[in-house]
């Protein structure tokens, strides 16, 4: 990773990782990312500007009966809320 950027995979693979920690599953037992947000524009929502300065907000979503809030401020944190319905 270059500089201070957050590289949208490394967004998604976290997302993955902490529902799948919260879920005590394999991330790759997961469905699809995709299905509840666009990875995309979640990675070009908060990249860094092309004057080099971050962006920071949040943003809130539904994935795999979890609600997930990623934060971006100097660093993005991943938070996994809520009890898992799937079966």
């Amino acid at each position: 990773m270059g500089g201070n950027s957050v590289r949208k995979e490394d967004i998604c693979v976290s997302i993955l990782d902490s529902v799948a920690q919260k879920d005590d599953t394999d991330p790759l037992d997961l469905p699809p990312l995709y299905n509840s947000i666009d990875s995309d524009a979640l990675g070009d929502l908060f990249a860094t500007t092309t004057d080099e300065a971050e962006r920071s907000g949040r943003i809130e979503f539904r994935y795999a009966g979890y609600q997930v809030l990623v934060e971006f401020d100097e660093e993005p944190t991943v938070t996994v809320e809520g009890i898992s319905t799937r079966s």
